[in-house]
């Protein structure tokens, strides 16, 4: 009789339907359970690799830094033997180097030969009617001269004439804003390095924008 109950019961349509109905709902918790730990697992394999590649970037940006640093650096030292001078009146059929040459003997007192520059000429575009001559830049034959003459600069003080180092276009983007920040006074170049004087009298020397913080 008990055998012929579960038989009646196993072949009723509702007691089946729930059978296969309780099978599914377990086949799909089972299921569910191993798809969630696969996502939990591909999902924990993204996150180390957005890790990594974050560490990665920021390594490459160190790296360009370091690089364009090392460039200008570079490119300052091949500028060593330069200077930059302002305020010279600019004539048809000049020759800078005779330019260079009188101004160094007349105004820095110092002896000088056409022998000691390797080669000057204006630099900028000649523009007609221009109230501000081009400037000259000029390079010497060798690094103790410049140093010479550039070590006597204070001397033009009061002539409208101006002596500047031949600076990068980043030093001298550094040299500006170091000027508004600490004021011109405070500010000034020694062999292509931006020095300024703090508030508390001490030396202080940039290279690059974060220098100035």
């Amino acid at each position: 009789k008990i055998r012929q109950s579960v038989m009646n019961a196993i072949l009723d349509t509702e007691v089946q339907n729930t059978i296969v109905s309780n099978l599914v709902d377990r086949v799909l918790k089972v299921v569910v359970t191993e798809i969630q730990k696969n996502f939990d697992f591909d999902m924990s394999v993204v996150t180390a690799t957005e890790a990594k590649v974050v560490t990665l970037e920021e390594k490459i940006s160190g790296l360009d830094k370091r690089y364009e640093l090392k460039c200008d650096e570079l490119e300052q030292y091949t500028r060593r033997n330069n200077v930059r001078i302002f305020g010279i009146k600019e004539t048809e059929d000049e020759s800078t180097d005779e330019i260079t040459t009188k101004l160094i003997r007349d105004k820095l007192g110092l002896e000088v030969s056409i022998n000691d520059i390797d080669r000057s000429h204006r630099i900028g575009r000649k523009t007609s009617g221009a109230d501000r001559p081009r400037p000259i830049i000029v390079k010497f034959v060798s690094y103790r001269k410049r140093y010479e003459v550039f070590s006597q600069k204070r001397k033009l003080k009061g002539s409208g004439i101006l002596l500047c180092e031949d600076l990068t276009l980043n030093r001298r983007k550094i040299l500006v804003e170091a000027k508004n920040k600490f004021g011109m006074k405070n500010v000034w170049t020694e062999d292509g390095r931006i020095i300024w004087k703090a508030a508390n009298g001490q030396r202080r020397t940039a290279t690059t924008l974060q220098d100035l913080a």
